[in-house]
């Protein structure tokens, strides 16, 4: 009896570790942590000067005022992680401008257009550059330019410009053959604007596996109000020495002249059966 009871603790212990294999927990991960500003308190140095004010860059002392350092084991990329964030600061009366500048650690050339305007409480996005100093327009008239403090804060996604829909979405075509379905965008948020459309076939079965059509679009953009729809038609043809296969088609919607960023385009897929 003795002998039988060890054995049955034994099995049971060994389910309850069979039970738990395959069990793990992932860590919550900052995406914020990829924004680091260098120092507390930041150095000023004049570049460049005219009749009307003078341009200075902030530093720490020489050092990157804000740094985008991946916050795990990834020091090898190629390029940091993109963030969304939201400067707030009030700029003394002396001060025409402020700018972020991804020129260098030392003494960015605040002269080159390559300059990000700051506007504060205005979400904007970093992205593509491991190092930023500031840059600063002052007017001449002011004897002494006051200083004051910048606060940095995370700020949510935007949600894409517009909802994208299409009807009919999958399509049935023979060789040789066109068929149209219509895409309608409707504003979202306070977007509007003009939306040009794009398209990629990706093949998915049957066929010689490669693609054999292609698709238009009229008119190839058009224009939003916030809170309205608008339409157009992709219209897609098949090669007429095309065999039966089945494509997906991407279609996608980016708005024009305005930061993708802060507008993101929309994207959906249709079907389209060659028989």
């Amino acid at each position: 009896m003795i002998i039988f009871l060890i054995v049955e603790t034994s099995i049971i212990v060994f389910l309850v570790m069979v039970s738990n294999t395959g069990r793990q927990s992932f860590p919550a991960i900052s995406l914020f942590q990829y924004f680091k500003p260098g120092c507390s308190t930041l150095t000023a140095a004049i570049v460049a000067q005219n009749s009307q004010n003078r341009t200075a860059v902030f530093t720490c002392s020489g050092r990157a005022a804000i740094q985008m350092e991946p916050p795990l084991l990834e020091s090898t990329a190629a390029f940091p992680a993109a963030v969304r964030v939201v400067p707030t600061f009030s700029l003394p009366s002396s001060y025409i401008e402020l700018y972020l500048n991804f020129e260098g650690y030392v003494n960015g050339n605040c002269t080159k257009q390559n300059l990000i305007p700051l506007t504060s409480g205005k979400p904007m996005t970093l992205v593509g550059f491991w190092s930023y100093n500031y840059c600063a327009i002052v007017t001449n008239q002011a004897g002494l330019a006051g200083g004051f403090t910048i606060e940095w804060t995370s700020s949510p996604w935007p949600n894409p410009c517009c909802k994208i829909s299409a009807s009919p979405s999958q399509l049935t075509i023979s060789p040789g053959q066109k068929s149209s379905s219509t895409v309608t965008l409707t504003s979202q948020g306070t977007f509007g604007g003009n939306v040009s459309f794009s398209y990629g076939i990706t093949f998915i079965s049957g066929g010689p596996n490669f693609v054999s059509l292609n698709a238009t679009f009229s008119p190839p953009s058009i224009t939003l109000k916030p809170g309205s729809s608008n339409s157009t038609t992709i219209t897609v043809t098949a090669f007429a020495s095309d065999v039966p296969e089945v494509d997906h088609i991407t279609i996608e919607a980016y708005p024009q002249g305005v930061n993708s960023f802060d507008f993101p385009g929309t994207r959906m897929d249709i079907i389209v059966n060659i028989t």
